[in-house]
């Protein structure tokens, strides 16, 4: 009996062992404010995740999410095999950044398609990960409320320092009590005001992940309510104009998906419209009125509109004069492929089809109609962000978020 109880606590240890250093990873990963600095460490502390995960299963059960995560963990390592190799063709300006993503993405996409392989693991990551986001929100507003009290000066704890945010050294004022990362500081009568950047490298990754997590509350309690509400209100600390305009779209697509086919269209119109006006008045209000005037406030927020749309631009001419590419990390101009219609021009057409059957597969392998349902809510904001705003190509994070269970898988 005893050694029925020592085996049985073991087994628990290892399994929690397993779950640590997973989400101790995950956080060293890009998009994270730490994830260019440290992804050598996140790999180690997989690996080492990865072994606990074995000791406690020595066998790998086939069901439908571990079908499904292989595939989508193989699938995205032969776009990066596709990349390296287009790269490599057309002269690989910086073959170190193309193998190093190459071994980033292998390791990743592998080891974290059979842990979350697990329906449990799988549950409490994500779980934890939604519960992380939550956090940073309500630190967010605990530094902003006590900064009106005691100067934010002197609340610093320390600074962020990595490769990526050395370009946003201009943006970025450190990290302050109880623990939160200051993205655009700046004083609106002689208060200071910042956004939420959460634990990525950018408030315009943040709003993303709320939006997800908003999405991902089950239920209908007072416990979910508060919840949702919090995650409301950091959508509007990282002040970004994405994420109310991606909230609104999710929204959306949300009600079309939930309504029932027995109700009116006209009804289905009124939620709609309700929305939209919510969603435009609250855009209104947080981003120009008198007092705040945040989009001018935080500054470089139309430049960095218009940056992108220059990006843009320049990136589907650069595939119109370039059907195949040019490879990615090839360019000369940083600003291509700062959002996933200018990497186009960098990936060519048969990159873009190839991520295109990436989120085609990563749908049409869930089981039934009501979790692909379910599936597209949810990943509707990294698509979006994706697309238009965030160059998500190179960030193994984002692509952990297709691995997640959805409600029914077997």
């Amino acid at each position: 009996m005893a050694n029925i109880l020592y085996a049985n606590a073991s087994k628990g240890i290892i399994y929690w062992l397993s779950v640590f250093f997973l989400i101790m990873s995950a956080f060293l990963l890009r998009p994270m404010a730490l994830g260019e600095s440290f992804t050598i460490l996140s790999i180690a502390f997989m690996l080492v995740a990865l072994v606990c995960f074995f000791i406690n299963n020595q066998t790998i059960l086939l069901n439908t999410v571990s079908i499904r995560n292989l595939a989508i963990g193989i699938y995205t390592i032969f776009i990066w095999i596709y990349l390296v190799i287009q790269s490599i063709c057309f002269g690989a300006n910086k073959p170190h950044y193309l193998f190093s993503a190459l071994v980033t993405f292998t390791s990743v996409m592998l080891v974290y398609s059979l842990i979350l392989s697990d329906r449990d693991i799988n549950l409490k990551f994500f779980v934890f990960i939604r519960t992380v986001i939550i956090f940073f929100i309500l630190s967010y507003f605990t530094t902003l409320i006590v900064s009106f009290i005691i100067p934010l000066d002197h609340m610093h704890l320390f600074d962020i320092k990595t490769s990526s945010t050395v370009d946003y050294s201009d943006k970025w004022g450190g990290v302050y009590f109880p623990l939160t990362p200051a993205y655009g500081i700046t004083k609106i009568l002689g208060m200071p005001f910042f956004r939420s950047p959460g634990p990525f490298r950018e408030a315009g990754i943040f709003q993303a992940f709320i939006v997800w997590a908003y999405f991902s509350i089950r239920g209908s309690g007072k416990r979910e309510f508060c919840l949702r509400t919090v995650l409301i209100l950091g959508l509007f600390a990282s002040y970004s104009t994405a994420g109310i305009v991606i909230f609104g779209l999710t929204s959306t697509v949300s009600i079309l998906f939930n309504i029932s086919s027995a109700v009116k269209l006209k009804v289905i119109f009124k939620e709609i419209l309700a929305i939209l006006m919510v969603i435009s008045s609250l855009l209104f209000i947080f981003l120009y009125m008198p007092i705040f005037g945040l989009i001018d406030k935080l500054g470089k927020a139309q430049a960095s509109v218009s940056d992108r749309v220059e990006a843009t631009y320049n990136g589907l001419l650069l595939l119109v004069n370039n059907p195949l590419g040019i490879g990615y990390f090839n360019s000369n101009d940083p600003r291509i492929g700062v959002n996933f219609i200018s990497a186009t021009g960098l990936i060519g057409i048969p990159g873009l089809i190839l991520f295109l059957f990436l989120v085609i597969l990563s749908i049409f392998l869930l089981h039934n109609k009501k979790q692909r349902k379910q599936y597209v809510i949810l990943m509707m904001p990294f698509f979006l962000t994706a697309l238009f705003s965030q160059p998500f190509i190179d960030a193994p994070f984002v692509y952990v978020m297709l691995l997640q269970s959805i409600n029914g898988d077997s």
